[in-house]
């Protein structure tokens, strides 16, 4: 399945997301052994003989020991079984761990234990932060917008001197609605539009002079789908008057497609841009089950869709014990990298076991904040770098494992400093 090495080339930075969707999907894979051997990270025939899950794993591991110092020209000189030597060293330096205990690990068990590792130690300040809320400040739970209406699933778009854009959804009648707020403090937000009934879960950001909305659109008894708006000026978007205006088919369910996260856009006018979002899609687990897993996709010139299942990213939470769903998340910036803040149920319909982790895609470790009433179910997350040090989250937690009054959208500020 190609859709493998198109999650690769683009964790790995081998393939901008335009570079990618210009190519036929047929030569995924031939672009994946071609910067594989040109890296050295195994010879072209060989490659050619390797299933795609055997090729991603070595991408990985490779990924990782250049994420841990190693340089391209040493990694290079490896073959398959010095860069698993490197992997021991590593984690034999890391943790203590002998050789001989981890000597029987299989490679993916070793990378997932060496990226664990790695992510705590790059993301643990981020982490110790973000736990603590009863320290954030400010800090609000049940946030509403100056109208009473509940601001669930809400995304922050930080606007400069203070000024902040939120899109979020309420449930008017028996219909959820998109809408927009501003604020000058993160707690007090005045609605500014209200984008169509049906639509939810959305994600905002800046395209040259203009703003960019994606977001879920559900025709009753049809399913879901993802919807893409461009609106030229603040003003524009207020009468909800979008310059462009796209519905996308689904493309890899027959269900629903949606929560869109806009993860990068290359390109200042949207009719020559190209804009790399993830997304769920719903699929059948088994024979009765049915769940949303991740996906991404890439909008060219806002008329041509390009998707792929994001099998890697999948393959990391189902192997840290989650059988749920796999739903929203948001892409955030921490110590000069890219980072994703993502949600996953530990069980199958059950509300109360949404937990949130932070990764790279590739793998994961979780993010457990702490509440005064101990909520211990979180979903729909959000993470925005904020100026001097200062990052804003938010969660929506249901009712279900959380207490009276840690009910809602949950938005908190922290100050967090990289390790020097």
């Amino acid at each position: 399945m190609n859709d493998v090495c198109a999650s690769i080339l683009l964790s790995s930075g081998w393939l901008k997301p335009r570079q990618l969707a210009e190519l036929p999907r047929h030569e995924w894979r031939p672009a994946l052994i071609d910067a594989m051997a040109r890296r050295g990270v195994g010879e072209t025939r060989e490659l050619k003989a390797r299933l795609n899950s055997e090729l991603a794993l070595r991408v990985e591991i490779y990924q990782h020991l250049r994420e841990a110092g190693i340089h391209p020209r040493e990694l290079a000189g490896m073959g398959t079984a010095a860069r698993r030597e490197a992997l021991l060293a590593e984690l034999h330096e890391r943790r203590g761990t002998p050789f001989r205990a981890m000597r029987d690990c299989d490679d993916r068990r070793l990378l997932e234990i060496a990226s664990s590792e790695q992510l705590s130690g790059r993301l643990g300040p981020l982490v110790d932060g973000l736990e603590n809320v009863g320290r954030a400040a400010p800090v609000a739970y049940g946030l509403a917008d100056g109208g009473g209406r509940p601001m669930d699933a809400l995304k922050v778009l930080p606007q400069g001197s203070g000024d902040y854009l939120g899109i979020y959804h309420s449930r008017i009648g028996d219909a959820y609605r998109l809408q927009v707020a501003r604020s000058e403090n993160l707690i007090n937000w005045d609605r500014i539009a209200e984008l169509g009934d049906h639509n939810h879960q959305g994600d905002i950001k800046r395209l040259g002079g203009g703003y960019l909305v994606v977001n879920e659109r559900d025709e009753p008894r049809r399913g879901n789908h993802l919807r893409f708006r461009y609106y030229e000026s603040l003003e524009r978007l207020a009468a909800d008057e979008p310059h462009l205006d796209r519905d996308i088919p689904r493309s890899l369910s027959r269900w629903n497609e949606g929560t869109p996260d806009i993860r990068h856009i290359e390109g200042a006018d949207p009719e020559r841009s190209a804009i790399f979002i993830g997304f769920h899609h719903y699929r059948r687990d088994g024979v009765i089950r049915k769940v949303d897993r991740l996906a991404a996709g890439v909008l060219s010139g806002f008329s041509r869709w390009t998707s792929w299942v994001d099998e890697p990213a999948n393959q990391a939470l189902a192997g840290l014990g989650f059988k749920g769903n796999f739903g929203s998340r948001c892409s955030f910036l921490w110590d000069d990298s890219t980072w994703l803040i993502q949600e996953a149920q530990l069980r199958w319909k059950d509300w109360s076991s949404w937990q949130v982790l932070l990764g790279n895609g590739r793998s994961y470790i979780r993010l457990v904040p702490r509440t005064p009433g101990a909520s211990r179910s979180f979903a729909n997350p959000c993470l925005v770098r904020l100026p001097e040090g200062r990052f804003a989250a938010a969660f929506f937690l249901p009712h279900q494992g959380n207490i009276q009054g840690e009910e809602g959208e949950l938005l908190y500020a922290v100050t967090v400093k990289p390790r020097s």
